[in-house]
């Protein structure tokens, strides 16, 4: 009989520890449970057509209830422009719900953002969402003194075969995604990886930065810049931002710059490194071009 009892006492004891460990290893906003990679969700206030694209490259209609809430993975602005004039004249918003699933935001369709600490704490249970740093050939680029300078140049680059690199332009471009024209220098970046670090090369000009940022990715890891005269910077991961929209309109009537970053890095001088739909990259800055000239 005592026996019994304590089997019985060990197996509740083991299922109390257990739960522990569950409940430990999800991250709570409120009512909502939060996945990992989850920027926000969106709610609507009535019912609207969700669109599934399947593998075989059809798509379903699927209904969005309403109320009830969503979770979103990324976010695209989607915009139109005349032909002529290159006007802004129309723009809309496309919420990635996970699954292949998208629907595109109206007045009917509310979003939230994830809190930073609720965003925090997802970084620290379920660790860094994305897996690999290695952006896929379509990624379009940013130079990352676009969020806190004037705009001394806007990057749209290619990725080339021959070279396994992405090649493009530093300044002012004219042509869609290719260097047809290329106001500033030629630029260039080769990424690498191991399972200790993510890695990249920059050539703007014929100046070099490089950048390795330290796996696995939490506060406190370290980011290694390595300048083009040869300063080497090191600094601490202090912050992870879940989701960062960046505009810069030059001038009026003219095609400025847009970037829609999630999972976006940030290090102790406020340096960021963003992922996503777009990545941003650390580069030699036209001021500091100048002075090293």
């Amino acid at each position: 009989m005592k026996r019994l009892v304590f089997l019985i006492l060990l197996f509740i004891s083991c299922n109390l520890l257990m739960n522990e460990d569950a409940l430990a290893s999800t991250v709570k906003w409120g009512n909502y449970t939060i996945n990992s990679g989850q920027i926000g969700i969106v709610k609507f206030s009535t019912d609207v057509n969700l669109y599934k694209q399947n593998p075989n490259g059809s798509t379903s209609v699927i209904i969005g209830k309403k109320g009830q809430a969503y979770r979103v993975y990324d976010i695209e602005k989607i915009r139109k422009y005349d032909n002529l004039k290159l006007n802004k004249i129309a723009e809309a918003t496309k919420y990635y719900l996970g699954g292949g699933v998208t629907v595109q935001g109206n007045e009917i369709i509310k979003f939230e953002q994830l809190p930073q600490k609720i965003y925090e704490q997802a970084i620290a249970v379920y660790g860094y969402p994305v897996k690999s740093l290695v952006p896929p050939q379509s990624t379009l680029f940013g130079f990352d003194y676009n969020y806190n300078q004037s705009m001394d140049g806007v990057s749209f680059m290619y990725y080339d075969d021959k070279s396994n690199s992405f090649k493009g332009c530093h300044g002012m471009y004219s042509g869609d995604l290719v260097n047809e024209y290329c106001a500033g220098g030629e630029a260039e970046i080769k990424f690498s990886e191991t399972k200790s670090a993510f890695s990249y090369e920059l050539n703007v000009s014929e100046q070099v930065t490089k950048v390795q940022i330290q796996y696995p990715l939490k506060k406190g890891s370290i980011v290694t810049i390595t300048r083009p005269n040869g300063t080497v910077e090191k600094e601490k991961i202090t912050k992870f931002i879940p989701f960062e929209f960046y505009e810069n309109v030059p001038n009026i009537g003219m095609k400025g710059s847009f970037y829609e970053y999630t999972h976006v890095i940030v290090t102790e001088k406020g340096r960021k490194f963003a992922v996503g739909r777009y990545m941003s990259v650390t580069a030699v800055t036209q001021a500091e071009f100048i002075r090293n000239y």
